[in-house]
């Protein structure tokens, strides 16, 4: 094999030849009418993962994680390069050009390339409806079929990618029927075909089939659509699809008013009171404080578990921005309140049978209440509740949201009820953010994962705490036994729950804290594409990004986190300071540092930004009040000191690159604060 510094397939390409694949179904490989002999599966799989990658290219360290995780890095690397081997064959075999490879990564950046899944995305992007959608119900999970044993890891991220796809799909085919004309009957079936609970698509073919004559064929397109939710989902069609149905049997014209909303049904009209959203709008939902004072204390866990999870699975839909307003009391107006703001407000008291919880929803600008519904909190109940809660806001503010995306978002997780209910003890521990509660909220983990070896969360939120706890408990050193433990949690519970953007998250973070920069991203990435609207996933990822040196990366997910987070709580600014630091805008990691929340990492933090950006008396401030943080909550096993404090911070942290450690560092002995045995070395051989 010929070794260069860029080794191409070099063959002279056929003209306007293009290389063609096949990803949605059985891989193939096609260029200029010829098929590509390459047998080797994971080599396939590859060549599709660049095809559809962001610039056609990918680092050897990523693809390694993404295709050899549970192989050591040698014979990983050994297995890749004889992929790279295969592929540069099988494409000089037929004349195909552009599979470039170097020591670092792997691209197909200058090939010609006819990718089905992108064509399908194109089409629907200019408001049509590719026949491969007319053909294949569930069109996505068809992508990348052949791969999905491949690995481990590339199954969760294949998985996080059809569901990120089809997200994109029906949003851009959405779009496309509410502008209507010729196209829109090929796009409503094309929506059904892709999710069959969509009720918008199916009440347009209804009055397309009603309207040519055909009432045959649009009572047809009602039962089907009754057969899968009562099938799939035990619900009937929401009353504004019934009245639709019922005026074509009665043959008499569609009554031009929407209906009023039926309470079991998801996408039906707006009462008169809310606000028709344009086209392309999203409206912005705050969640106000639950109100928990008529519950006793040990009971609280279950209302603030169940605003946690109903925040969770409200993020999830593009067509809202969630603003998390803890701090706003109910019944309280929320500053800046705007036309197309909703708020929900919530009342928890105990009954007879346990809690139960009042939840209303008002308009921001009018303030006028436009529902309101009691719900028990029983375990048995709460996913019902969830899904309720969703359905009713959907209705009440005019919003289609089907059954199906309502389900996908608002799941019961694998495993026992009374696992969930001890998992929602050890998260209002977490909450907290009290790490005097790790010893018991790691036990309770461990019980849950003993009870219930199949829930996902238990094993997220035990990497969580193995990932986080050395930051808060000041003299905690991490090491490499807790790394390759909060590894193999996050291991799992992405294999247990692959979809759980959590999971994703805790594995990415985990893989990071023991410096595997490029596969904790891949997993990143995934979180990204299963909670692309969660302003907590943009903020957090953001942070990694910049650990990493990726410092436009960071900062357009930062960006994504501003517009989400719609109003910034003082940690998000902790961790938006800390990536401005990474990329070296000191004054506006200082600026955002004294807006952050005063945890002692942030002080310190802050410390070092005024300390490199030349304030050098805030800097001092900032160093004090850091140090008397840590001397008050120093748990080390050698006595406290100012540089043993030091010390501490600077090894908490996965930093990729020397010189970026060296600028935290330098920042903090311009503020006063210096260790005494700190060093890159020795952070990099805390990790591993």
């Amino acid at each position: 094999m010929t070794t260069r510094t860029m080794t191409e397939s070099a063959a002279t390409p056929a003209p306007d030849a293009r290389l063609s694949l096949t990803t949605l179904g059985a891989f193939d490989l096609v260029f200029a009418g010829r098929k590509v002999p390459l047998a080797a599966r994971k080599s396939r799989a590859v060549l599709g993962y660049l095809a559809i990658a962001d610039g056609r290219r990918e680092t050897r360290e990523r693809l390694v994680g993404l295709l050899w995780s549970e192989v050591d890095e040698a014979r990983a690397r050994a297995s890749l390069r004889q992929s790279v081997y295969e592929i540069r064959e099988a494409l000089d075999a037929v004349g195909c050009p552009g599979f470039a490879a170097d020591k670092t990564q792997l691209s197909l950046a200058a090939a010609p390339l006819a990718v089905d899944l992108l064509a399908v995305l194109d089409e629907a992007q200019q408001g049509r409806a590719h026949p491969l959608l007319l053909e294949q119900e569930r069109l996505l999970d068809q992508l990348f079929r052949d791969f999905e044993s491949a690995d481990v890891a590339f199954h969760g991220w294949l998985l996080a990618k059809r569901q990120s796809y089809e997200e994109r799909l029906a949003a851009r085919l959405e779009a496309a029927l509410q502008k209507g004309g010729a196209e829109s009957e090929r796009i409503a079936r094309a929506l059904l075909r892709l999710d069959p609970t969509h009720e918008v698509a199916a009440r347009h073919l209804i009055r397309a089939r009603a309207d040519s004559g055909d009432v045959s064929a649009a009572l047809g397109v009602y039962k089907a659509l009754w057969d899968v939710l009562d099938r799939e989902y035990d619900v009937e069609p929401s009353r504004e699809t019934q009245m639709l149905v019922a005026a074509i049997r009665m043959a008499q014209p569609d009554d031009p008013q929407p209906a009023p909303a039926a309470p079991a049904a998801v996408g039906f009209a707006a009462p008169a009171a809310a606000v028709t959203t344009p086209v392309g709008a999203r409206l912005l939902v705050s969640i106000g404080g639950f109100e928990t004072t008529g519950v006793r204390e040990e009971l609280r866990y279950l209302v603030h578990g169940f605003r946690r999870e109903l925040i969770a699975s409200l993020v999830r839909f593009r067509e809202w921005v969630i603003r998390d307003n803890e701090s706003a009391p109910a019944g309280r107006n929320i500053a800046d309140a705007g036309l197309g703001e909703y708020i929900v407000d919530a009342t928890a008291f105990e009954s007879a049978e346990g809690v139960r919880l009042l939840v209303m929803l008002r308009n921001a600008r009018t303030n006028d209440y436009l529902w309101s519904e009691r719900f028990q909190l029983t375990l048995g109940a709460w996913f019902d509740a969830q899904q309720a809660v969703v359905r009713r806001l959907a209705a009440a503010m005019n919003v289609f949201i089907s059954i199906g995306r309502a389900e996908t978002a608002v799941g019961a997780p694998q495993g026992d009820l009374i696992a969930y209910d001890l998992w929602l003890r050890g998260q209002s521990m977490i909450a907290r953010f009290n790490f005097d509660d790790v010893g018991q909220s790691t036990r309770l983990m461990e019980e849950i994962i003993a009870r219930a070896p199949h829930f996902a969360p238990a094993y997220s939120t035990l990497a969580q705490i193995k990932n986080s706890a050395h930051m808060g408990i000041p003299g905690l050193y991490r090491d490499a036994e807790t790394a390759r433990s909060a590894i193999a949690l996050g291991r799992e519970a992405a294999r247990l729950d692959p979809v759980d953007s959590r999971s994703q998250l805790c594995l990415g973070w985990a893989l990071i804290m023991a410096g595997q920069f490029g596969q904790g991203a891949i997993h990143h990435e995934a979180a990204l594409d299963l909670n692309e609207n969660d302003s907590w996933t943009a903020t957090s990822t953001a942070l990694a990004a910049a650990f990493a040196g990726a410092h436009d990366i960071a900062e357009r997910r930062v960006a994504r986190a501003l517009e989400l987070a719609v109003q910034p709580t003082p940690l998000h600014y902790g961790y938006f300071s800390q990536v401005a630091f990474m990329r070296g805008d000191y004054a506006r990691a200082s600026e955002e540092g004294l807006r952050a929340a005063p945890t002692i990492h942030f002080r310190c933090w802050t410390a070092a930004a005024h300390g490199a950006s030349g304030d050098l008396a805030r800097a001092r401030e900032a160093a004090e009040q850091f140090l008397e943080q840590t001397r008050a909550a120093w748990r080390g096993a050698t006595a406290f000191t100012p540089a043993a404090a030091v010390d501490w911070f600077l090894h908490c942290f996965p930093i990729q690159h020397e010189a970026d450690w060296a600028r935290v560092a330098d920042g903090l002995a311009r503020a006063g604060l210096r260790g005494q045995n700190a060093g890159f070395a020795r952070v990099v051989s805390a990790a591993r």
